[in-house]
């Protein structure tokens, strides 16, 4: 009984003494980032057999289960297996949707630079009307909050000021960055990319 509550209990105190120490440097928080990546996939897996094992013979706490341990080893890693199946294909397609939404807010920007120096406002007011149809369905955005943000600061700034060129770069720069960072996000677990 108190291995098994050993085996339930112990890393997920280890994560709470982690957390609660400050991060000072690089090397520390690479080491809690790690510790809570081996956290998240043992406590998920230990849930995933433990439901496994519930739907195959009754029992829920696998202490009270009477199957050998390479049956539940086998189900730990299946269990494993599946969640890092799920995990994934959840982030893949949430990457791929943010980075499509950034993608289209960059190249109408790059549109709009290639109008602004012969002071086509015209062109400019259209094309921004343009993608303002394509993205707004039914009054629901069709792109993430963060582009709708930039979005809206491109709308409102007037094409005619001095600083709508800057304005443009800048938003260029932060679009290039995100799809940078989504290019390195942590594709094996939910808890690390909750916290990038």
């Amino acid at each position: 009984m108190w291995i098994w509550l050993i085996i339930y209990v112990a890393p997920f105190l280890l994560a709470v003494i982690k957390l609660l120490r400050k991060r000072k440097n690089y090397k520390q928080q690479k080491s809690f980032q790690t510790w809570l990546y081996i956290v998240e996939i043992y406590y998920i897996s230990i849930l995933l057999t433990m439901v496994f094992t519930y739907f195959e013979t009754g029992v829920f706490w696998l202490f009270n289960s009477e199957e050998g341990f390479e049956t539940l080893l086998t189900r730990f890693f299946t269990a494993y297996a599946l969640y890092q199946i799920f995990i994934l294909i959840k982030t893949k397609l949430d990457n791929s949707a943010d980075i499509d939404s950034y993608t289209s807010l960059k190249s109408l920007i790059e549109l709009i630079k290639i109008y602004t120096p012969t002071k086509e406002y015209d062109v400019i007011i259209k094309l921004i009307n343009q993608y303002e149809a394509g993205v707004m369905v039914e009054n629901h955005a069709m792109i993430n909050n963060h582009t709708l943000e930039l979005f809206k600061i491109i709308k409102e700034t007037n094409p005619k000021s001095a600083q709508y060129h800057q304005m443009l770069d800048e938003c260029i720069i932060t679009l290039e960055r995100e799809i940078q960072i989504l290019g390195m996000s942590w594709t094996e677990s939910i808890f690390l990319n909750w916290g990038k």
